[in-house]
């Protein structure tokens, strides 16, 4: 049993990781502001594990319960890219200033492991096809940016002191719980959305953009396997991805399949920043990971959207 703390734990993702935490009988600490997480989602857990509402620049509230043997899983983050291009102070203000709060609280406590979210928007249009971890930054958004800045830290503060740094570039990841709301939410829970209530969607560009879409189930319990394996190295850096490059178009025609409807996607111009092609080079996890086996895509969609009509 491993001593963790995890921020951003009622977030789409950080619930699910928190669910594998607590099932697997791991001591856990949960760090949300509930700014864009969910509070019904740890309220199961009330009393059960320490749930402290506070941002994350606000170090003092959880310092207490940090210890050199603790893990911390830092999941809490701002991650739109578009966002980020209309506030960028806002995202250096959570992505950078309350992740590097973290890292100085690591290593005031002595901490060995920390593990972080990145993403491949550190790739930016990235001319190799998949990427692969040691393929040079090219970020095209303050979101990529400021990633790719906290894992500058993480090279150097592995290097300095006694915290070994792993982070995760998340290529794009989709599921249950992901939200609806805001003004720039995900590309699947849109088009599943439009799917459900038969109407057309709006793909920005030709539809021939690409991506790497991940299960939050099948991130999830990788996350939870690399934050309880033992760590040989000081800095590490893994693609989280499928390796499977996949269309908006033919992410549609699955999505319209399921769904059945016959509505055809409403073309617009592509938005700034936004990446053309994207795909992870998966073979340093799969290292890792050995027999893991990913949720094929069409199962993951019949689930998500299983969970969409569900609250519909």
């Amino acid at each position: 049993m491993s001593h963790i703390l995890i921020t951003g734990a009622a977030g789409f993702i950080g619930s699910h990781v928190l669910d594998l935490l607590v099932a697997s009988g791991h001591d856990v600490v949960a760090v949300d502001d509930f700014s864009s997480g969910s509070r019904e989602r740890l309220e199961k857990y009330e009393g059960k594990i320490k749930i402290i509402e506070t941002d994350i620049n606000n170090t003092e509230a959880y310092a207490d319960h940090v210890y050199p043997n603790t893990t911390i899983i830092h999941l809490a983050a701002f991650v739109s890219v578009p966002k980020s291009i209309e506030n960028p102070d806002l995202s250096f203000k959570t992505n950078v200033s309350g992740t590097h709060k973290l890292m100085i609280l690591a290593k005031e406590k002595g901490i060995v492991r920390f593990l972080s979210a990145s993403s491949a928007a550190v790739y930016g249009n990235n001319p190799n096809i998949p990427s692969h971890e040691n393929d040079p930054h090219a970020p095209t958004s303050p979101y990529g940016l400021h990633k790719v800045i906290n894992e500058e830290f993480g090279a150097l503060y592995a290097e300095l002191y006694s915290t070994a740094y792993t982070f995760l570039r998340f290529f794009n990841v989709f599921g249950p719980r992901q939200s609806l709301s805001g003004g720039y939410p995900a590309v699947i829970p849109i088009l599943i959305q439009k799917g459900i209530k038969d109407e057309s969607p709006t793909i920005f560009g030709d539809g021939n953009t690409t991506r790497d879409f991940i299960y939050v189930h099948d991130l999830a319990r990788i996350i939870v396997h690399i934050a309880t394996e033992p760590q040989h190295t000081r800095f590490e850096v893994y693609n989280i991805g499928t390796g499977t490059e996949v269309s908006l178009n033919t992410l549609w025609k699955e999505i319209s399949e399921i769904c059945s409807t016959k509505k055809e996607p409403e073309y617009r111009e592509k938005r700034t920043g936004d990446i053309d092609k994207s795909v992870a080079h998966i073979g340093k996890l799969q290292g890792i990971l050995k027999d893991f086996t990913f949720t094929p895509l069409q199962k993951a969609l019949e689930e998500t959207i299983q969970y969409y009509k569900g609250i519909e």
